[in-house]
């Protein structure tokens, strides 16, 4: 019982939203960089299971081996050069998808260039595929993460439970809207129409106005 206040105190979204604040920023780029660095490898595993390779995706990973090292510090120059992990997580746009384009863009070359000594019977076409997939799990990735802290900021700061009056069409507009919003949630509608009382709308229960008084 006494290990699970501990591990709750430290995985908190307070002390998880704390640690992230804690980070300097060179340690952030260090964070992406090496997830950048070991999105690599599944990458490559992913590129193998899809090709109607003789071996399979470990053997090839093991065939392609001593060039990895080659590769891993050529994906780090080109990321550090581009400034990809020096790009926070809300301003991931469309700039920033294309400096991902061009990073996946040149992995992929290095690759053909050094599968020409580790896997010279590998076609050409499957470097391509290795790009496409880094491509997707660098994106994936980098959304993943938004989710993840966008998550820890709403769970960690204090929030306003509203009712909103009218479940209509300018009422389901406004629940659209707040549902997305950082410090407040919708928890119900209040509606003078009967038809709508007792019904639930976008998961949202309608109370009559005479209960008003109740729920707050």
């Amino acid at each position: 019982m006494q290990l699970w206040h501990v591990l709750k105190r430290h995985i908190s979204p307070p002390s998880l939203l704390h640690r992230v604040h804690a980070l300097t920023s060179l340690q952030r780029i260090a964070v992406f960089l090496s997830l950048d660095l070991a999105l690599l490898t599944p990458a490559l595993l992913l590129c193998f299971a899809l090709q109607p390779l003789l071996a399979s995706p470990a053997d090839m990973l093991v065939m392609m081996s001593p060039v990895l090292p080659y590769l891993v510090m050529g994906t780090a120059a080109m990321s550090l050069w581009l400034g990809l992990p020096s790009i926070r997580l809300n301003a991931f746009d469309e700039h920033a998808l294309g400096h991902t384009a061009v990073l996946a863009l040149t992995v992929s070359g290095l690759s053909a260039v050094l599968g020409v000594w580790s896997t010279p019977d590998v076609p050409m076409g499957t470097h391509a595929i290795f790009g496409i997939c880094y491509f997707l799990l660098l994106v994936a990735c980098r959304l993943a993460l938004f989710r993840v802290v966008t998550g820890l900021y709403r769970s960690a700061l204090p929030r306003c439970r509203v009712l909103i009056y009218g479940a209509g069409a300018t009422g389901t507009q406004i629940a659209s809207a707040l549902r997305t919003h950082d410090g407040i949630d919708p928890i119900a509608f209040v509606d003078d129409n009967t038809s709508l009382q007792g019904v639930r709308i976008m998961g949202l229960p309608v109370h009559p106005p005479a209960r008003l008084h109740e729920i707050v």
